[in-house]
């Protein structure tokens, strides 16, 4: 039998080695930075954000929870926070989930911060409207393009809040362009 407890023993070795992944690319990265001939002095690492989908949100939660040169996190429609201590959770994380109705909305990494943090839901949406592939949506196409429209309108506003001092503070709040943004809370 497949349980719960099942699934959350195998999504204890995948976000490790996701974490890792990640963590091996900024590696690679700083050392690019500093001794390769293209790339030396041409990346901006003092500048990283991370942006995961459904298990990549709990991944990047990871990296923003873990590791200093993260920023910014932004979560889409993520898994359960399972195995992560998220108390006193400090990276600024903007989450965005899917339609109540549709589905549930975690939330733990908003729970657990204390300031700096996003999440609201975007009404007419499932878990397969956040991953780009809106063909893969149960909703219409042209109401899975206006979900893929929001989604990166906020996380541009995040990103370049926090990553470039940029502030068009759409993130901070709902906006008449986005309509289909419900539930959003700000900490």
């Amino acid at each position: 039998y497949y349980t719960r407890a099942v699934a959350e023993l195998e999504s204890v070795g995948l976000y490790k080695l996701r974490l890792r992944d990640l963590v091996f690319v900024l590696d690679e990265l700083t050392k690019w930075n500093q001794t390769d001939a293209r790339f030396a002095g041409r990346l901006g690492l003092d500048k990283v954000g991370a942006m995961g989908h459904s298990s990549g949100g709990e991944t990047v939660a990871h990296l923003g929870q873990q590791d200093a040169r993260c920023e910014a996190v932004v979560l889409l429609d993520p898994c359960g926070m399972y195995f992560i201590d998220l108390q006193g959770f400090s990276t600024p994380s903007l989450e965005m989930d899917q339609d109540p109705i549709v589905g549930c909305s975690v939330q733990d990494v908003f729970a657990a911060s204390k300031t700096n943090a996003v999440a609201f839901q975007i009404r007419n949406t499932d878990h397969a409207s956040f991953n780009n592939s809106v063909i893969f949506s149960s909703y219409p196409l042209a109401s899975s393009r206006e979900a893929v429209r929001t989604i990166n309108a906020y996380a541009l506003s995040f990103f370049n809040k926090w990553l470039k001092g940029q502030d068009d503070r759409l993130h901070e709040g709902r906006s008449p362009d986005f309509p289909r943004v419900i539930n959003f809370r700000k900490k």
